[in-house]
């Protein structure tokens, strides 16, 4: 065991090679140990794999990029909450234009979650789109009526809260 501990933890070639060693080579007879070698199974996909990809490909390609970690692991999905934290971090972190294109993610995610819509027409506000905003706040009320922020902001932004036909 300290063998292995020292192989892997500490990355000692010494205790490596020991490993790799035959049982009679350290006198032990043959019957008396057994090594039983496994690859580990892949890490699941992260959100930080995720980000590091967008950081490589761009935040624009943010669903292309999930849609790869989906096919690679069916059981990935980051939870919404997860993904919502993520754009506000961004936003309040000055990266605008990366915090839109995570909450476009979210909508194309989770599309019946009016919070995600609210929350990507706030984004869009952020940057200065208001048609853009309108149309979000707008799908948002749609998916909740009783979205109280959703109203609010289409009254400061000078738009009705009734949704126009698409």
């Amino acid at each position: 065991m300290r063998h292995f501990l020292d192989a892997y933890l500490k990355e000692d070639g010494a205790a490596k090679t020991w490993l790799a060693s035959t049982p009679a080579s350290h006198g032990m007879p043959a019957y008396a140990v057994t090594l039983d070698v496994r690859p580990a199974a892949p890490m699941p996909p992260s959100r930080t794999e995720l980000a590091a990809e967008l950081s490589r490909r761009g935040f624009e390609h943010a669903h292309a990029a999930y849609q790869v970690l989906r096919a690679r692991d069916k059981t990935f999905m980051l939870p919404e909450p997860e993904l919502n934290a993520w754009g506000y971090s961004l936003l309040l972190a000055g990266q605008q234009r990366q915090a839109v294109e995570i909450f476009r993610l979210v909508t194309l995610v989770y599309p019946d979650s009016a919070n995600s819509f609210d929350s990507l027409a706030e984004s869009y506000e952020h940057v200065g789109n208001k048609t853009a905003a309108i149309k979000h706040y707008r799908r948002s009320l749609e998916l909740n009526p009783d979205n109280k922020n959703a109203r609010q902001r289409l009254g400061h932004l000078g738009a009705s809260s009734e949704a126009r036909t698409r």
